[in-house]
């Protein structure tokens, strides 16, 4: 377990900026949430919060993909120089390690902030846990669908690249479906 929590501490002290980054956002999106109903009263304020929300949203969604992006790739597990031909490190140990990371990075920090801003509005513990179990479980689906095209791949862009490849695919898929069903 030592050697899982040297890469863990290595990886955090390697990705602290955006790391930082994503928590700032996290808690910038919660607070947000939070003052939306009290500025929601005025009409002509719609169309900014609106904006200005999925603005945060795609850009925290973005960073959380770059972050668990760069956390799978910094040890390379494809090529020759795959992180376990190179260096003594069991394939388990790395595995291991990056999924700690990644999970408590991207589920962590969101369910400590979601949690708070429920509690902000006297939600019952029984619903917040409810509530933040659902949305870890999807975060965790999702930051382990990223992890698998991360490990595939060789670099960010790569991986940008095969994730629009993904999505064109379901594109053309759901408009041929949408074709034979209508």
């Amino acid at each position: 377990m030592t050697l899982v929590m040297h890469i863990v501490e290595a990886d955090l002290r390697r990705f602290a900026p955006p790391i930082v980054l994503w928590t700032v956002l996290t808690i910038a999106a919660a607070v947000y949430e939070g003052f939306v109903p009290r500025l929601a009263t005025k009409d002509q304020v719609w169309p900014f919060i609106l904006l200005s929300a999925g603005v945060l949203w795609i850009a925290r969604m973005i960073l959380a993909a770059a972050i668990v992006v760069q956390i799978v790739q910094t040890h390379s597990t494809i090529g020759s120089q795959a992180c376990w031909l190179t260096r003594p490190i069991p394939r388990g140990v790395l595995v291991i390690a990056k999924i700690l990371l990644a999970l408590g990075v991207t589920i962590g920090i969101p369910a400590v902030a979601d949690t708070m801003l429920m509690g902000a509005y006297d939600v019952p513990m029984i619903d917040i846990m409810k509530i933040v179990g659902e949305w870890s479980l999807t975060r965790a689906v999702g930051t382990l669908i990223v992890m698998v095209i991360a490990a595939q791949t060789r670099s960010l862009t790569q991986f940008a690249l095969a994730c629009g490849g993904v999505l064109a695919a379901v594109a053309v898929a759901s408009s041929v479906l949408a074709g034979w069903v209508g």
